[in-house]
């Protein structure tokens, strides 16, 4: 396959998501998919396709939640805001569900989402040293696919048009400062398989807690039916850890508008289209309309994404297929599992972490 596509790996599995896009979208159109669970996809998916009602209500949907965030006093008052029942968001957490390894139960994966970075910079390796003014660190944004998304989302959030570039500035330079880490991409992306010292590792919900004394992450995972996991499993710790260094009272205004801005932007892909085709226009895509923003905003993680994913799978590919694959998945674990047991160089305390990976 790979000789097959001499422009890049990742051509193969462009082709193969455009595929899928047209596939998912006919069986959902013809009615072959059906269950409770499409049931909802498929409201969520009349909404996305009413491009009127979505210009029409703004953020009007997000506002009474924006107001919530910015009457918080204290933080412990901000506490209460994030942790109350009724505040749909977790704007500083992704905790997905996933199985912790081949064959085994699911658990709850934890990512920090302390990295403004992929919004004002490009990539986890600008999380090394302070910006030294805002025109550089705007000027530096200025080409990312996000910018459009986050001039608008700070001038939702009040910022005035002459603040907004010292805004960035403060809120950018603040997160650096708690972080000040100097992962590159290449080694940021070796932590997800456990292979710098600090990667993430499992964790029992009493281990977990350790990593928080202010900031509400018990709170948090309880709030969303995530506090009873067999195991958790907390992709760079040390990024939480900082998370919970930067919850104080001294950053309470940071960190109202922080929350305010990561609602927003976690909101932005499903309401009006104008920022998100203003985007694409930059870039030369054809803008979203009824036919094509339904997907846009239903195959996201933290959508429908998965469930997507489960039509295709169960409609077109079907059980044969996964036998399969999970056939060929056992046979290379088996395979790698034969090899480290005949590494004589490796001593018995490394052969044991190897293998548990």
């Amino acid at each position: 396959v790979l000789a097959a596509n001499q422009n890049g790996i990742y051509m193969p599995m462009m082709t193969a998501a455009a595929e899928v896009e047209a596939v998912v979208t006919a069986l959902l159109r013809d009615g072959s998919a059906a269950g409770d669970d499409i049931a909802q996809l498929k409201i969520f998916w009349e909404q996305a396709a009413d491009m009127d009602a979505l210009r029409a209500a703004g953020y009007s949907e997000v506002n009474p939640y924006l107001e919530r965030i910015s009457a918080a006093a204290s933080l412990e008052e901000l506490n209460a805001v994030l942790t109350a029942e009724d505040f749909p968001f977790s704007p500083y957490l992704t905790m997905p569900v996933a199985p912790l390894s081949l064959n085994e139960e699911n658990g709850v994966w934890i990512y920090p989402a302390l990295s403004l970075t992929s919004d004002f910079a490009n990539g986890m390796n600008n999380y090394t040293e302070l910006a030294t003014d805002a025109a550089s660190l705007s000027q530096e944004i200025s080409s990312l696919d996000r910018t459009e998304y986050l001039l608008g989302v700070l001038t939702a959030l009040g910022v005035e048009a002459e603040n907004i570039g010292s805004t960035i500035l403060d809120l950018f330079n603040t997160e650096v400062s708690y972080i000040n880490k100097t992962y590159s991409e290449a080694t940021a992306a070796l932590a997800d398989y456990g292979y710098i010292s600090d990667a993430p590792q499992r964790l029992s919900s009493e281990e977990l807690a350790g990593f928080c004394s202010r900031f509400p992450l018990a709170e948090t995972l309880k709030k969303f039916g995530k506090d009873k996991a067999s195991a958790y499993i907390v992709l760079y710790p040390d990024w939480l850890k900082a998370l919970d260094a930067l919850w104080t009272e001294e950053n309470l205004d940071r960190l109202k508008l922080l929350t305010g801005y990561k609602v927003l932007m976690e909101v932005s892909p499903f309401l009006s289209p104008d920022y998100v085709n203003e985007m694409r226009a930059q870039n030369g895509k054809a803008p979203l309309d009824k036919a094509t923003n339904p997907w846009y905003v239903c195959n996201r993680v933290d959508t429908f994404g998965h469930l997507l994913g489960k039509i295709y799978a169960k409609q077109v590919l079907g059980s044969e297929l996964k036998e399969k694959l999970t056939a060929i998945t056992q046979e290379l674990v088996d395979t790698y599992r034969t090899l480290l047991n005949e590494t004589e160089w490796l001593s018995a305390e490394s052969r044991e972490k190897a293998l548990e990976k």
